[in-house]
C-alpha cells in the first residue's frame, strides 16, 4: 500500500510541477515577444487562429520548449517521487497526460503544422529522455 501511495502522490507531485513550468515559461515567452492585441472574442477560433498566424516566432517557439520542459522536469519529478517499484511508470504516465493536453491544445486551437510535429513528438522524447536520466542517476548514486 506504501508504494501505491507514493506512486499517487508521484503522480500529483509531477503533474503539478509540469503545469507550473509550462505556465512559468510560457508566461515568461509571452513577456518577451508579446502577441498582437486581439480585437475579435477569444473564444472564436478564426479569431484565435489569426492571432497565432500573426504571432511573433519567439513566442511560438517558448511554448514548445514550455510543453518540453514541462513534460520533462514532470516526468523527473514523478519517478523521483514514485520510487520503486512504480517510479517508470509514474514518469512516463505523468508525461503522457502532458502529451494528451498538448494534443487537446493542438486540435481545439489551430496551430502552425511545425507546433504540431513538435509537440506530438518532442513531449513524449523529453519525458522518456527525463525518466532515462533519472534512472542513470539512481543507478550511479546506488
Amino acid at each position: 500500500m506504501k508504494s501505491a501511495f507514493r506512486a499517487l502522490l508521484g503522480l500529483l507531485a509531477g503533474m503539478m510541477v509540469a503545469v507550473a513550468v509550462i505556465a512559468t515559461i510560457e508566461a515568461i515567452g509571452h513577456k518577451i515577444w508579446p502577441l498582437p492585441a486581439s480585437s475579435g472574442n477569444s473564444k472564436d477560433p478564426a479569431v484565435v487562429a489569426a492571432l497565432l498566424a500573426a504571432a511573433p516566432l519567439g513566442a511560438l517557439v517558448s511554448v514548445v520548449l514550455a510543453w518540453w520542459a514541462g513534460a520533462a522536469g514532470g516526468a523527473w519529478i514523478g519517478y523521483r517521487f514514485a520510487g520503486e517499484p512504480h517510479a517508470r511508470a509514474v514518469g512516463l504516465g505523468v508525461a503522457g497526460v502532458i502529451w494528451l493536453a498538448t494534443a487537446a491544445n493542438l486540435l481545439l486551437i489551430s496551430h502552425p503544422v511545425w507546433m504540431l510535429g513538435a509537440g506530438l513528438a518532442g513531449v513524449p522524447l523529453a519525458g522518456w529522455l527525463a525518466v532515462q536520466g533519472a534512472q542513470a542517476r539512481q543507478k550511479r548514486q546506488s
